[in-house]
């Protein structure tokens, strides 16, 4: 920096920094606390690094550039800082083209922006410093862009990073900056009226940091902050522009310049003349020593400013040029100039005479000058070795309080030597034998750059070690790790930063070690103030590092730390793992038993009854099998395994769970078998006759049974209700008897069964309903469904009083339609023996309206006779005459009739022409569901004809006829039977109602041909399909079509042999066919 400027920084240095302070504490003491507010708006910036940003006025903050996601930015948004609001918006930027950028300078003038520099990122992401100038002016909603020409006595080059701010209203200050990561030290500024840049300061940039200085302007004055070595921002300077030229003279500092420069030389001259002139005297310079050194001093300068003192005059002589031309006097100094120039000349001409005058006594000097600067370099090199070994190197114990005094006693030892290295130097270079001290030169070079190196070193452990010493003395709950672990971080930073040479020394590596233990330790003091810690972990702690404390109010770090946490890291860490993990397993027990506190159980009576049923939620359910879970797997855990408290509690609710889990299962296994058997062994008279031990075995469990329910909601906590001494083996005992009460009940049932096999298909629960009311005929008819095809109900005779009697008279189906009984049926017995009375009754019904029906079919109108009879009935006796008809048919061919099946094909037609107009008119549903089915039937029938046509079929025995179901009656039965092929299958006249039936296809035919060969083969059949196809369905028509009850069955994997038996033996029993739909299903082996 020029002088002025330097000297003026230097003056004002102390000043600013006291200002600053000063400013720093009052703007401390102003501030109050507030709630920060969240700035919100559409127009909010992205996230971004090194953005431009300045303040427009009073409320308004703008931000310019950035680089966000690698992409340069140049979007210009503000923020309204007024109370309220704090609304960022996003202001569109129109004018000149400007290139995006980073690290821009920027500062407002009244409402103009203006910008300078900065680094573009391109697509190629390579870096480019920018020295363009922006103004940014508003118009309206927008920003107006304009690249101004930089002009004026000298302009700034590019740069990034730099301080730019508004010095008033007329006026700007650019200063320092980086340009290709070197700093920049100089000032400009610039007038916004005229437009014009102008140079304030220049400075040398390597008196700043590697990242340049901190600048700002403070009342007109330029204010910087840089580095005076070291890693700290610790000068601070002033400059004044406007003053700065006022008190700057070059023309005044030129001309006392060249005068003092000849003054310095006529002296130097002077001396060596004089030291030249005791050469005329040897003998006095072989007595006397001191006269020798100022004879060969002079020589040496000589020799040494030669080339200096030539450049020096030259200077010189240009200098009094340059003052002459500005028209300063220089006369004198011109004068003084020649005599200088002869004199130097003269002495030049004098050295080499006085020098070979000198010779022979500086040889004979010579040899004794050599002995001392050997004895001196063997000197500092033992020296050095016993300096090397004291304790401020060897030993970091030493501390940095014992240390200094060592320090100051080795500096002041160093600097006795260096001042005889001074001393021997210049004798050396005098008698022309340097080289000689160069060892000892560089020992004494190296024992001051140890010094210094291991000075560094202790100040830094002062520095450290002050702060552990305050860090240890933080009580327990003041500590704050993470603060300690930054600090400490940074500490081994400095460490590692310091040069390699003292990395070798002991007190480094003390020191080395003291950070890397203390940040070691560090993360273990924060997981040692976990609150998961307990006092078994801190019992734990002292085993594992041997050592014992006190856990009170006055712990504080230096007591853990005393515990040496650095020699046992992975014990310490497995400590704290544990008391997280058993933490965790805490929560979880208490969770478990917080849960559980809270869930009950409800009790409902059950129907028609007084006595309590258990209601088990679904929560309950779902939480015991998730507990049950986390408990199995807390029971396998280390932890807790290494843990008696923990495994007596695991162990404790594993025990209540597995108790709960048997008990809610035996009492809800309890519940419903009692509810089951309570109907049966208390409502059924029968039952209690048929099975008088058992009844009063069920009335010892029904007694204990409802005194249990009648005091189970004095519990109604699940774990305590289920937990109760001798709940659970008392409900097992009522479930085993129960149970004995249930085998009796089914091979009482089982007989039953035998007596009616229908029974084989009625649920059991629904079978003792039946049983239990199989006196009482009224109740037992919502049942008939299962047991019978279509009987839903029966119809019987009154008593004089309007009641009903125990004679059926009728039966109905489930589409309302009446049969009446050819004879009554008496419904009195045992149920099983007056359901069989039914069956028989019923079949009977069936066949005397059959043979009923038969003569009226020729006696009237088709279209009248079929509403006559059941529909059961009206289309068997209708294929029974069809079949007549065709087989008389082929008859007329044989006799020679050509036309006799295309005339039974015409009657089709014209009985199906009837049928239609009957389904025109007006009738009831019963009535229309009857003719769909005959015209169902008849539809095939005329499509039998025409394919009988189609394929001129000429005799009854032709496969085409004899595919079809063919009605007759025996000869010799006088029972109504079925052909199909060489199958004869008897009609078993199970009342069926009205149902309807499919459209009969040919895969219809098909099927039925199939399944009646398997019937005649004593083999099952199994229709194949795609889902839907009317697979059920056509089974279920062909057993309408025989009269046969179709016992469907929908099949799963849970078949067992058992329920499979059951079935076949009631099948095989009743006669009745079976449809397993979905067969498939049912497991291989079953």
């Amino acid at each position: 920096a020029p002088p002025a400027a330097e000297a003026e920084a230097e003056a004002e240095a102390a000043p600013a920094e006291e200002e600053a302070a000063e400013e720093e504490e009052e703007a401390d003491e102003d501030a109050a606390p507030a709630e920060p507010e969240e700035p919100t708006g559409p127009g909010q910036p992205p996230v971004r690094s090194a953005p431009a940003v300045t303040v427009i006025g009073q409320k308004k903050l703008a931000i310019f550039g950035g680089e966000g996601s690698m992409v340069s930015m140049e979007d210009f948004v503000t923020l309204d800082l007024s109370a309220g609001t704090m609304e960022w918006v996003q202001t569109a930027v129109g004018g000149d083209y400007f290139l995006p950028r980073r690290g821009a300078a920027i500062c407002a003038v009244k409402d103009v922006v203006y910008i300078f520099g900065g680094v573009n990122k391109d697509d190629q992401e390579t870096d480019s410093t920018l020295g363009d100038f922006i103004v940014l002016k508003t118009e309206g909603d927008t920003l107006t862009a304009e690249v101004v020409e930089l002009k004026g006595s000298s302009i700034p080059c590019a740069r990034s990073f730099a301080m730019m701010e508004a010095n008033g209203s007329s006026s700007l200050m650019l200063y320092g900056g980086m340009l290709n990561g070197v700093p920049v030290n100089d000032a400009y500024v610039y007038d916004v009226n005229k437009q014009d840049w102008r140079c304030v300061y220049r400075g040398d940039p390597a008196f700043l940091p590697p990242t340049g200085a901190l600048a700002t302007l403070h009342a007109g004055n330029l204010v910087t902050v840089s580095s005076g070595g070291g890693n700290r921002y610790d000068v601070v300077a002033t400059l004044d522009p406007s003053t700065l030229t006022d008190k700057f003279s070059f023309v005044s500092i030129m001309k006392n310049g060249v005068t003092k420069q000849l003054d310095d030389l006529e002296s130097f001259f002077n001396q060596t003349e004089g030291a030249f002139g005791m050469a005329d005297a040897p003998e006095k310079l072989k007595e006397s020593f001191d006269f020798l050194l100022k004879v060969m001093g002079s020589l040496y300068n000589v020799k040494a400013r030669k080339v200096a003192v030539d450049l020096e005059l030259d200077c010189i002589f240009e200098t009094l040029t340059v003052l002459a031309k500005y028209k300063v006097s220089t006369v004198a100094n011109d004068g003084r100039l020649e005599a200088a120039k002869q004199q130097w000349e003269e002495i030049k001409k004098l050295l080499p005479d006085v020098k070979q005058t000198v010779a022979p006594i500086q040889e004979h000097r010579g040899e004794d000058i050599k002995n001392k600067i050997k004895a001196f370099n063997t000197r500092t090199l033992a020296f050095q070795k016993e300096f090397m070994s004291r304790p401020m190197f060897k030993e970091y114990a030493t501390g940095f309080t014992a240390a200094y005094p060592m320090l100051d006693a080795g500096n002041k030892e160093v600097c006795e030597l260096e001042a005889e290295v001074k001393e021997l130097t210049n004798l050396a270079n005098m008698f022309e034998f340097p080289e000689m001290l160069t060892r000892g030169i560089l020992t004494v070079e190296e024992m001051r750059e140890d010094l210094g190196l291991v000075k560094d070193v202790w100040d830094f452990s002062a520095l450290v070690e002050q702060q552990f010493v305050k860090w240890r003395t933080t009580l327990w709950n003041d500590i704050n790790t993470t603060i300690m672990e930054d600090l400490t971080k940074g500490f081994q930073k400095d460490v590692k930063g310091m040069p390699k040479k003292i990395r070798l020394v002991n007190a480094y590596v003390g020191l080395d070690d003291a950070v890397k233990n203390f940040l070691v330790s560090v993360p273990l003091v924060a997981d040692l103030r976990s609150p998961d810690m307990r006092d078994r972990h801190w019992k734990q702690l002292m085993r594992a590092t041997g050592k014992h404390f006190v856990m009170d109010e006055k712990f504080n770090l230096g007591d853990l730390l005393a515990l040496e946490l650095h020699t046992c890291v992975d014990a310490v860490s497995e400590i704290v793992e544990r008391a997280q993990k058993e933490l965790v397993i805490e929560k979880q027990l208490k969770k478990i038993d917080e849960t559980w506190a809270s869930l009950n159980l409800s009790f409902t009576p059950f129907p028609d009854s007084e006595v309590l049923s258990l209601i088990v939620e679904d929560i309950i359910q779902e939480t015991l099998e998730n507990d049950n879970l986390a408990l199995q797997n807390l029971s396998g855990s280390k932890y807790v395994q290494g843990n008696p408290k923990f495994l007596e509690l695991v162990s404790g609710w594993q025990k209540k769970m597995g108790t709960v889990d048997s008990t809610l299962t035996v009492w809800g296994d309890v519940s419903k078998k009692w509810s089951m058997l309570e109907s049966v062994f208390v409502g059924s008279a029968d039952i209690r006759v048929q099975l008088p031990d058992d009844s009063k075995r069920f009335d010892m469990i029904n007694a204990d049974f409802q005194d249990l329910m009648k005091n189970a909601p004095e519990q109604l906590n699940v774990v305590e209700a289920c937990n109760m001494e001798g709940r659970l083996e008392r409900l097992e005992n009522m479930l085993a008897l129960l149970e004995q009460c249930e085998k009796a009940l089914q091979d009482y049932l089982e007989t039953k069964r035998i007596a009616f096999p229908r029974f084989y298909f009625v649920a059991p629960a629904d079978l003792l309903d039946i049983l239990s009311k199989g006196t009482n005929p009224q109740l037992i008819l919502r049942h008939l469904s299962k047991c019978f095809d279509n009987v839903h109900n029966l119809s019987f005779t009154e008593d004089e009083k309007g009641a009903p009697t125990k004679s059926a008279i009728s039966m109905w189906s489930g589409e309302k339609e009446s049969v009446g009984f050819d004879v009554p049926c008496i419904c009195d017995g045992p149920v099983e023996t007056w359901l069989g009375s039914v069956v028989d009754t019923m079949r009977a019904a069936l066949w005397a309206e059959f043979k009923g029906s038969l003569p009226k079919y020729d006696e009237v109108p088709r279209t009248t006779w079929m509403f006559g009879q059941s529909a059961q009935n009206t289309i068997t006796v209708s294929r029974m005459i069809f079949t007549q008809e065709i087989n008389e048919a082929f008859e007329q061919l044989e006799e020679g009739n050509d036309n006799a099946i295309k005339d039974m094909w015409q009657k089709q037609v014209d009985q199906l022409v009837g049928i239609i107009d009957s389904l025109c008119g007006k009738l009831s549903n019963l009535d229309r569901k009857k003719v769909l089915t005959l015209c169902t039937i008849d539809v095939h029938a005329r499509d039998v004809c025409q394919k009988l046509l189609d394929e001129r079929v000429d005799a009854g025995s032709a496969f085409q006829w004899q595919s079809q179901l063919r009605y007759s009656v025996h000869e010799k039965t006088g029972k109504l039977m079925i052909a199909v092929c060489d199958a004869e299958i008897e009609y078993m006249y199970e009342y069926i109602g009205s149902p309807g039936c499919l459209v009969i296809t040919p895969l219809t035919d098909r099927c039925y041909i199939t399944l009646t060969q398997a019937q005649r083969l004593v083999l099952g059949g199994a229709p194949a399909g795609p889902a839907g196809t009317g697979k059920t369905e056509t089974t279920k028509d062909l057993g309408s079509t025989l009269g046969k009850f179709v016992v469907v069955f929908n099949c799963s994997d849970q078949m067992d042999y058992k329920g499979m038996g059951k079935i076949y033996r009631g099948l095989a029993q009743s006669g009745l066919w079976g449809c397993f739909d979905e067969f498939n299903r049912i497991n291989l082996d079953v």
